[in-house]
This record gives structure tokens, sequence and C-alpha cells, in this order.
């Protein structure tokens, strides 16, 4: 089972990778490309948010596979309970699979009146900045499936939005939970699986329970508070034995942890509701444990061993192309770039190149680093 999961795993990310390619080539210069245009010729900004939703939700399926493939994993070398949140995967990825498979069937074969109408053109207008064109989407009919079901349940165009943003809260939650039942493992932590489910159940529990879970803005900041047990025993592993995928790990743990910590802290006046910005943070905690788990969880079911600079050289490498890649988007962010929309002025230009190339430059940086751990010798 832990193959079958793996595979789907990689077969999901290589969806995220390759909307993630779309979306950088097409902010890669100003102006709306064919592949984003009406019949007509005319940009619609609706295609565009449709790609940005396809590649958020692959994200959040291959987040919620990774951490069930986690917890197939230490099932396979000995986790107590581990089977508990390996079928909750399970559970949560056969529903988000069904949730992406209804967002891209269209909604006119199943209901011809939904057909496209045709909106108002284009318009000028003036955004943070000047040289903004708005684009209004070319049809205000559901576009999907899944458009027409919450249409007809009277649900509302911003809370669609908002429900995608709420499935990080089980991709998140799962990866921390295939962590500790991979912790579980190790010698003198059998414990761990236990008191994973629980402070897991705990932080979910508080988020849901926050004022601004109503709104969209989940704090998932609060997942910290649950990965900071995770970091303490790996740390102390290491000290009596160095395992390559402990080290990776405790190493990524302490990356995305402080990587969050400092750009809430130095961007605290900011909001990165809406902008491109948003998904920052997000990218780096939770969904950044998952640059790191995937490496290490072949490194782990393999038992493999590598020489002591590799897992630091992976850490640095993975962590320096992700900060080439989300560092110009905090910066558009900050200037007023709006996310979900096709188009910039002339101003923002080199910053969405240079997170364009970027993107490219830590695809060829993680699959170098999957083909290492996957070619790295078994221990003996």
């Amino acid at each position: 089972m832990t193959r079958t999961l793996f595979l789907l795993t990689c077969l999901a990310a290589m969806v995220m990778a390759m909307t993630a390619v779309l979306i950088r080539i097409e902010l890669a210069e100003p102006g709306v490309s064919a592949l984003f245009s009406g019949l007509d010729g005319a940009p619609d900004s609706a295609k565009f948010d449709r790609a940005v939703t396809a590649h958020t939700l692959f994200a959040y399926l291959a987040a919620t596979l990774l951490g069930t493939t986690l917890c197939a994993a230490a099932r396979k070398h000995g986790a107590p309970l581990a089977f508990l949140p390996m079928w909750l995967g399970v559970i949560l990825s056969a529903t988000l699979f069904i949730v992406i498979t209804a967002a891209h069937i269209p909604a006119s074969l199943m209901a011809p009146e939904a057909a496209p109408s045709v909106a108002a053109g284009a318009d000028a207008g003036t955004g943070t900045g000047t040289g903004w064109v708005l684009y209004p989407p070319l049809s205000t009919a559901p576009a999907s499936l899944l458009d027409l079901g919450l249409t007809a349940l009277d649900v509302e165009p911003l809370m669609i939005t908002m429900l995608v943003h709420y499935l990080l809260l089980p991709a998140g939650a799962m990866l921390l939970l295939g962590l500790y039942a991979m912790t579980a493992t190790l010698h003198g932590y059998r414990g761990m699986m236990a008191f994973g489910l629980f402070a897991t159940l705990c932080v979910t529990a508080v988020i849901l329970a926050t004022p601004d879970f109503g709104t969209g803005q989940l704090p998932m900041a609060s997942f910290n508070i649950a990965a900071l047990p995770l970091l303490a025993v790996l740390s102390i592993h290491l000290i009596d034995q160095p395992t390559p995928w402990v080290m990776l790990m405790a190493l990524g743990l302490l990356a995305t942890l402080a990587g969050q910590i400092a750009i809430i802290s130095l961007n605290a006046p900011f909001s990165f509701q809406n902008s491109m910005a948003q998904i920052v943070p997000l990218y780096i905690f939770p969904l950044g444990i998952g640059w790191f788990a995937l490496p290490a969880v072949i490194l782990y079911d393999r038992r493999s061993r590598l020489p002591d600079w590799a897992a630091p050289a992976v850490a640095l490498a993975l962590t320096s192309t992700l900060l080439l890649w989300l560092s110009p988007l905090m910066f558009l962010g900050r200037r007023g770039q709006p996310a979900r929309y096709p188009d910039y002025p002339e101003a923002f230009a080199a910053s969405n190149f240079g997170a364009s190339l970027a993107v490219g430059l830590f695809i060829l940086t993680y699959l170098g680093v999957v083909i290492l751990a996957r070619r790295a010798p078994r221990s003996a």
C-alpha cells in the first residue's frame, strides 16, 4: 500500500507542478495570452482563476496523500496506532479527489441552461499603482459541476473560495500526523503517535473555534505548536543517532517554522489576504513540510544512508530555492498585486519574471533531491 500511495502522491505533485509552471509562464510578462482568453480573443480572468484553483486543490491533495504515505510507511515499520491516521488520510484523499473531479466537470454537461453568458468587455481601471486593466470573467454562469452544486445550495461565490482554503486544514493535519507516525518508530518514542493524534486534534479544534475561521483566514500558525514537539524529539535523536531522514526532517522543520515566524513578524501590519503574497506563509508552513517529507520518507522506507554532508546540503538547497521563488511573491503582494489575476502593469514585470525563473529552478532542484534519495544505498 505504501508504494501505491507514494505513486499517487507523485502524480498529484506532478499536476501541482505543471499548473504552477503554467501559471508562472502566464505571469512571466505583462499581458494575457491566448490560453487565458475567450474564443473572440478577449481576456477571460475566470480561466486563470480556475487554473489557480486547480493548482491549489492538487497541492492540498498532494499534501494529504503524502501525509497518508508517511503513516503507511510508519505502519509498515511498526508504528503503533498508525493505521488510524492512515485510513483517515485515505478517506480525506478520496473526498478531495471527488471535489477536484467535480470542479473540472463542465456545468453545461449536467445542466445545459448553465451555458456561459458573455459579460461586459474589458474595462480600464486603477488598482494599486497605475496601469492596471480589469478583465471581468466572460461567463457569469457556474463553470463546473462543483460550482453548480454549491450555487444550488445558495452558497455565495466568496464562500466557495473560502471552502477551497478550508481544505488546507486536513492537508496540514495529515502531514503532521504522518511525521508523528514516523517518529513513533524511533527507539524510545513509541508514544509519539498517540501524542500526535491528541496534539493535532487539539490544534484543529482551536482553529475551528477561532472567530477568523468563518472569514476564511485560517490561523495556520497554530500548527507551530503541534510541530514543536516533533522538532524537539528529532533534534534529541540526532545526538544519539544521526539518521539521514531524521536530520533532513529536523532541518526542514526548523527552516519552515523559522521562515513562517520571520515572515509573519516582519510583515505584521500587512494583510496577506487576496494579495499575491497570500500563498507565501502557507507554502512555507505547513505545506512546506512536504518539500522535505517526500525525500525523507524515501530515505526512511528504504533505510538508506547518506554522507554526513548530504542531508544539510539538501535542506539548504531546498530552502534557498524556495526563498528565491517566494520572496518575489511577497514583494509583489506588498506592492499591491492581487492574487488570481492574469495581468499586471509593466512596473511589476521584473519581479514576476524572477519568480517564474525561480519556480523552474526549484522544480529542477527538487527532482535532483528525489533522485538522490532514490539512489542512496540502503543500510546494511
